[in-house]
């Protein structure tokens, strides 16, 4: 499984759905707290910055990402995506 997140919001609230799923996590840059930055490590969730920020209202930057993680993934995994 994994989870690809824009927001502070979104992780706050997805962050112990993504320790228990020992999900893969895909992130904008700069929206984990030191906190859920070793919460994640402490769990060996790996965890992958996007190379451009995207807004989650942006829907083709969306889009987009997903394109990316998509490639990445193996194939027929369960992407779930934050998206407003």
């Amino acid at each position: 499984m994994i989870y690809l997140i824009f927001t502070h919001a979104a992780i706050a609230e997805a962050i112990n759905d993504i320790i228990a799923d020992k999900a893969i996590l895909w992130i904008n840059d700069d929206i984990l707290s030191e906190q859920q930055s070793a919460q994640l490590a402490a769990a060996n969730i790996t965890v992958e910055l996007l190379p451009k920020f995207v807004k989650p209202s942006d829907e083709k930057g969306v889009v987009t990402a997903l394109e990316l993680v998509e490639k990445q993934a193996d194939k027929g995994a369960e992407i779930l995506v934050e998206y407003n």
